[in-house]
């Protein structure tokens, strides 16, 4: 079911809507860091950006580097709301 869902493949080619609905809750994720004000959740606003743009199953070098980029902004982000919340 995990492979499935990572490649896309989970849903018959009727219900491909349905993934609207998490890349919608994600790119509206995204906007909502990216205007913030505050510089850790605009970071976080950009690592959701290459994330989502990569993909669910990155099959190039170049997309899997996009992958690996937003991954790193997204954990860098987050250690540092985790160190300002202390």
């Amino acid at each position: 079911v995990v492979y499935a869902a990572t490649r896309l493949e989970l849903f018959p080619d009727s219900y491909a809507v349905l993934y609207a609905v998490p890349l919608g809750i994600g790119w509206a994720a995204m906007v909502a860091a990216a205007i913030s004000r505050d510089p850790a959740r605009r970071q976080m606003g950009a690592a959701l950006l290459l994330l989502l743009s990569a993909g669910y199953a990155p099959r190039t070098p170049s997309a899997l580097i996009v992958t690996v980029v937003g991954v790193a902004l997204l954990a860098r982000s987050a250690i540092a709301l985790g160190h300002r919340r202390r």
